[in-house]
């Protein structure tokens, strides 16, 4: 007998009671700077960053599906036969909901010195070492092997109240623990090299090495026996980069990478050779062209390839986690088919290439004082980008190439044992090979075969040397293209959940004096129309509007107030809602495009000494 003959669905309205919709967190952070002149032609900088933060969050309680026996003591069946009896129960009023608090600590430590040689060289050496240390622990969770023996015995009960000392038995908690670190290297000289007709050109070459590591230790619940993992990698780099600037008339001088403003047409080549442990070496090459026809205008275009491998955890399969969860029946949607759902790291995650081009323009009008108009497009292809797939309840119904691609229908015994073999099961651990399913679904970070990005951004704003009137500026993105290209289909991504959003637009006043700075900044994201809902329907837009105001009180005689900045920010000054997303993961919003954290004030102080 199961719980479908009393009742048309199984009662959940309480089991988000007492949840947090999002977590709150508590951070702190210090900041050292140092600079010291060694000589005319010699500097020594030195940063130290360390941050701490604590994350909590309450979120929805366990629950398990209870097989009671005819001869258990709290068997109950009105049909009066002696079928078992199948309880859907949830935890929350019995263990509350689950608790997480997690702890991390941030550091950040940089070395730099600097020093012009006689020879014309400009040489920076620099070393570095960053890390972040997180150490979590989740209570109130449920020990499924503890609770089975303890409806098996007679025990528990599912109808009433139950003794405190098998409560605590059938309670759980979870730990991890996990630092990252890199430690690196480089240097790098620079100089501008006399070439005849060119006049000079300016030269670039630097050496780099990093040292990467990761360590984690998982404790999935008091019931299992704790995983420690760890990974590191040395990646060495060798780059160059030469700036051109030809000569028309006059002297030609090279701006420098990344100008804007070249009276003379301007080329920058670049290259850049990384070797890294695991997956060999890759060149970089990358090139820019900048050059201003006439002063008010300045024309801009540049090209480039580039890869990243993985990050260590990216490729860990220790802690990965599989358990078994009913979805949809892709054939009765209106039953269920239960599937071993495989989450976590991936060992064969491939480096991610990319390939980009842009063109745009800069023009000042000279008469309009401060005005500038900017525009780029922007074409970027994107191959094995490493992605986390989105699981909705829809996934073995879904026809999307990027969710058929997730799912293998009736797995071979095979395919179930590699699932098995890479993952921690939640629950009794022979389930994982013998319970019956009706498909894998991998939802472990994978590479997307190609993805493919363009679009335009666009800025006009105009800085005014005015004591009351203020400056401003206007700025959006369009995307023309956001599109996933998978062997079994292309899918258009764009507007749609947990997709950048196809329009957004950002508006800025600013007015700034000797003692204080405001700005209020408006953010407007265009609605969508959501064709993934089960129902589609439209998601409207949503503006919001924030607010900055930094008070400096720069030179003083009182101690306490020299060099102080105290600064007040307000974002979603009016406290606006996202729009309803029917999103099947999290609530109901769309987390790429939007946030639910509402107005927040933050109060900051900063003093230089």
């Amino acid at each position: 007998m199961i719980g479908s003959q009393f009742l048309a669905a199984p009662v959940l309205f309480d089991r988000r009671s007492g949840t947090d919709l999002i977590p709150s967190q508590t951070s702190v952070s210090t900041l050292l700077t140092g600079i010291w002149d060694a000589s005319l032609l010699s500097q020594i900088r030195a940063n130290a960053l360390i941050t701490w933060r604590q994350v909590t969050d309450r979120s929805t309680a366990s629950s398990s599906t209870l097989t009671l026996a005819h001869d258990n003591p709290y068997y109950l069946n009105p049909l009066v036969n002696n079928d078992p009896e199948t309880v859907y129960y949830g935890f929350l009023h019995l263990l509350g909901p689950s608790t997480l608090k997690n702890n991390i600590w941030n550091g950040d430590f940089d070395l730099t010195a600097t020093d012009q040689l006689d020879s014309g060289w400009k040489m920076e050496y620099s070393i570095g070492y960053s890390f972040e240390s997180q150490d979590e622990i989740v209570r109130k969770l449920l020990n499924p092997f503890s609770l089975a023996k303890a409806v098996a015995n007679g025990v528990f009960n599912p109808f009433g109240s139950n003794d405190v000392s098998v409560l605590e038995s059938i309670s759980s908690q979870s730990q991890f623990r996990s630092t990252a670190a890199l430690a690196q290297g480089s240097v790098r000289a620079d100089r501008a090299i006399p070439a005849g007709w060119l006049d000079e050109i300016n030269l670039i070459s630097g050496l780099q090495y990093r040292f990467e590591s990761f360590d984690s230790w998982d404790r999935a619940g008091s019931y299992v026996a704790a995983i420690g993992a760890n990974s590191h990698r040395s990646v060495v780099a060798a780059f160059s980069q030469i700036c051109i600037p030809f000569r028309t008339i006059g002297k030609g001088v090279c701006e420098g990478a990344g100008s804007t403003v070249s009276p003379r047409p301007q080329l920058v080549i670049g290259e850049r050779y990384e070797y890294v442990d695991g997956f060999g070496g890759h060149w970089a090459p990358a090139a820019q062209f900048v050059w201003s026809p006439w002063s008010a205008l300045t024309l801009i275009g540049s090209g480039s390839r580039s890869s990243k491998p993985p990050g260590l955890p990216d490729r860990m399969q220790a802690d990965n986690v599989s358990q078994i969860v009913n979805f949809p029946n892709p054939s009765v949607p209106s039953q269920v088919s239960p599937a071993l759902l495989l989450s976590g790291g991936n060992f064969g995650l491939l480096r991610e290439i990319s390939k980009t081009w842009t063109a745009g323009f800069v023009f000042r009008p000279e008469f309009v004082p401060g005005l500038v108009l900017s525009s780029q497009y922007y074409n970027l292809h994107d191959r094995n980008r490493v992605d986390q797939p989105t699981i909705g309840s829809n996934i073995l119904t879904s026809r999307l190439p990027e969710d058929l691609n997730l799912v293998t229908l009736n797995p071979t015994a095979a395919q179930r044992e590699v699932a098995c073999s890479q993952s921690q099961f939640s629950g009794n651990g022979s389930d994982c090979t013998q319970a019956p399913i009706d498909a894998i679904v991998d939802a472990r970070l994978r590479n997307v075969s190609r993805l493919e990005t363009s679009g335009i951004d666009f800025r006009v704003g105009q800085k005014v040397d005015s004591r009351f009137v203020p400056s401003w500026d206007l700025s959006g993105t369009y995307i023309l293209k956001y599109r996933s290209v998978e062997p079994s289909g292309t899918t258009d991504l764009v507007s749609l959940p947990g997709y950048p959003d196809q329009f957004r637009l950002g508006v800025r006043i600013i007015l700034e004096q000797s003692h204080f700075d405001a700005a209020l900044m408006a953010q407007y994201e265009n609605g969508y129309h959501d064709y993934l809902s089960q129902t589609s329907r439209d998601v409207s837009s949503w503006m919001t509007v924030n607010f900055h105001f930094k008070w400096k009180f720069g030179a003083d005689d009182r101690a306490w107030r020299d060099n102080l900045d105290i600064s007040l920010d307000v974002r979603n000054l009016f406290n606006r809602a996202p729009p309803f997303v029917n999103s099947s993961v999290g609530v109901a919003f769309d987390s790429t495009n939007a946030n639910v954290l509402g107005r927040a004030i933050t109060v900051e102080m900063s003093k230089r000494w």
